[in-house]
């Protein structure tokens, strides 16, 4: 990153040479915003009112916050916005198994790397870094999605992206396969302007795909009910998972990504190359695990766990809700495929008698085995 002699005070070169250094630490994306309370403030106190955030009760611990960047951050003048391609789109090889021994659980294509959360603050930092020493007496704060900000709204005002209706920031003709991250700073740099390939302020226009396409009628026009959610369901709620949502969960066992793969800005044959920088995939995303043998994880220690998503981001899920995530897939792959029932139902009911087992996959194994008796009915 080569840095001129004298600070740049102009808010207009500022912002090409951050672009310029952003762009050559990988970034595929980067917008620049002024911070300002989101035009959601409204809307996300209506959600959170209504339950939808489920068991995330701090995101109502940090409503003020995540409604104005700049509590976080007094001295803000600027955002600097940037995001990582994880994902191509290209479509996912799938195998009907019938065997319970081969069926798997799979997970979502921004958790197959390495962890997105270092992958992209390691880069802000270098950012961070060379600009703090051009501009020593300068603030900064580095964000992402562990701090509590509303970061797609603040993307799209920088003009990285557009919130669809199934609430991801999807890139116009490019898709949303893209993980978010920030740099806040006291430095006054000229905004993003907005480019000229996007034809409209709503991307999705009368399309409904995602929509019709989640299972579990988590998502309506620009909202989704957390509280359904399969990536909410396998990764944030530590309960059990209801019997209202077997059948549903279509195979994953940590996220979902059902309602990025049908939405046509996603697909690699209607993607078209708004900006060349983009490019392809980084290596630093290359796929390490897409999936896990569902009953070969009931077996796991956590020695086990820990050893397969070392550094990746499926730590989020401890050992006992991969488990139970996998016993509701079980169940699935049980009503399914009548040839394996007796099987797996003898594997739920050993570990739910299993008095060492965690309490919750114990739980969900009676819901499954309830399930699969009334599914008989």
């Amino acid at each position: 990153m080569n840095a001129h002699a004298t600070p740049i005070h102009d808010p207009t070169a500022l912002h090409a040479w951050v672009v310029a250094l952003a762009h050559e630490l990988g970034f595929a994306l980067v917008g620049v915003t002024a911070p300002a309370e989101s035009s959601r403030a409204a809307a996300l106190r209506a959600w959170l009112d209504a339950g939808k955030h489920g068991e995330m009760t701090w995101m109502a611990e940090t409503v003020e916050e995540r409604c104005d960047p700049r509590r976080l951050l007094p001295s803000v003048a600027s955002i600097i916005c940037v995001a990582d391609r994880y994902h191509d789109g290209s479509r996912d090889c799938e195998q009907i198994v019938q065997e319970p021994s081969e069926a798997r659980g799979r997970i979502a294509r921004y958790a197959r790397s390495k962890d997105y959360h270092n992958l992209v603050r390691d880069r802000i930092h270098k950012l961070r870094h060379a600009m703090q020493k051009r501009f020593p007496d300068a603030s900064f704060r580095l964000t992402g999605d562990i701090q509590p900000l509303m970061e797609r709204d603040v993307h799209q005002a920088a003009f990285n992206g557009q919130i669809g209706k199934n609430t991801l920031m999807l890139v116009p003709g490019e898709g949303s396969w893209f993980v978010l991250g920030e740099l806040h700073t006291s430095l006054v740099i000229t905004p993003s302007t907005r480019p000229p390939a996007w034809n409209r302020d709503d991307p999705c226009g009368s399309c409904t795909r995602c929509i019709d396409a989640c299972s579990t009628g988590a998502i309506t026009p620009f909202s989704v009910d957390a509280s359904k959610c399969i990536a909410y369901l396998t990764i944030e709620q530590r309960g059990t998972i209801g019997p209202e949502f077997f059948g549903a969960m279509n195979g994953w066992i940590f996220g979902c990504d059902d309602c990025q793969t049908v939405c046509p800005h996603c697909q690699p044959k209607k993607r078209r190359a708004v900006d060349e920088r983009m490019g392809s995939v980084a290596a630093r995303y290359e796929e390490r695990l897409n999936s896990v043998p569902l009953l070969e994880l009931l077996g796991w220690s956590e020695e086990d766990r820990a050893r397969l998503i070392m550094s990746s981001a499926l730590k989020r899920a401890t050992l006992a809700m991969m488990k139970r995530n996998a016993v509701v897939l079980l169940a699935e792959h049980a009503a399914k495929h009548a040839t394996t029932r007796e099987a797996i139902e003898a594997r739920l009911r050993s570990l739910q008698l299993d008095s060492t087992e965690d309490e919750v996959v114990r739980e969900q194994c009676a819901i499954a085995i309830a399930w699969l008796a009334s599914q008989r009915a």
